[in-house]
């Protein structure tokens, strides 16, 4: 049984990727007993698909985390393909109505697998979707003219 200690990671965490500094910081909590972990996602407006993925596979085995359907309608699932599990106890995730994009992927996604209690206000802001970045025409005006003819 664990020390009854909940383990706080917002003072601790300082690298440039949150799933790497939260495997770190959780494997600190591991070994100090912590009785369980809370994720706060309140108030993150997201970030990467692929940290994620990363964090969400922190918690599960291995699975499906979210689907992504292009504008010409291809559906692509991507996964958590890591069989290891940084942390397999008890687990809240704290959401907000400005929860978005990601943090709404990686709340869904512990949801789902049964793997974390969601609390916080009743809907998140509702984007969850994932972004990309597309190459776009020059805009620029061809070669000898503002509209010359």
């Amino acid at each position: 049984m664990g020390s009854g200690r909940r383990g706080d990671t917002a003072a601790d965490a300082v690298g440039k990727y949150t799933s790497t500094d939260v495997e770190h910081l959780l494997k600190k909590m591991k070994e100090e007993n912590v009785a369980g972990v809370i994720l706060d996602l309140r108030r993150n407006g997201g970030g990467s698909l692929e940290e994620a993925i990363k964090l969400t596979g922190l918690f599960i085995k291995e699975g499906p985390v979210v689907q992504v359907r292009s504008r010409e309608g291809k559906t692509d699932v991507n996964e958590d393909t890591d069989p290891r599990v940084a942390y397999d106890g008890p687990l809240i995730v704290l959401t907000s109505r400005f929860s978005a994009s990601a943090s709404e992927i990686v709340a869904g996604a512990l949801q789902d697998y049964n793997r974390a209690l969601i609390v916080g206000d009743i809907s998140t802001h509702g984007k969850g979707t994932v972004q990309e970045r597309q190459s776009t025409p020059s805009l620029r005006p061809a070669a000898g003219g503002h509209g010359d003819q």
